[in-house]
């Protein structure tokens, strides 16, 4: 299960850099999106930026937001 927990915590790290380098936020909160994305680090031990965790946590070619995004259109084809 902790291996499951670092896989999401490392897409959640990889979505908010996505966030920062794609411009979705404004300049004057990138600063905020790094340091969440060094406490999500700490807190779950992982470290985004070295190539062997990538390998064993990172969900890409997918993310987290096209998951999301399926998410979505499955409950909203339920109602």
């Amino acid at each position: 299960m902790e291996e499951k927990r670092k896989q999401l915590a490392f897409a959640i790290t990889e979505y908010l850099s996505d966030a920062i380098e794609r411009n979705y936020i404004s300049e004057e909160n990138k600063d905020g999106l790094e340091v969440a994305i060094q406490c999500i680090s700490e807190a779950f031990g992982i470290d985004p930026k070295d190539a062997t965790q990538k390998d064993m946590y990172s969900i890409k070619p997918t993310n987290l937001a096209s998951i999301f995004e399926v998410y979505l259109r499955t409950t909203q084809a339920k109602v």
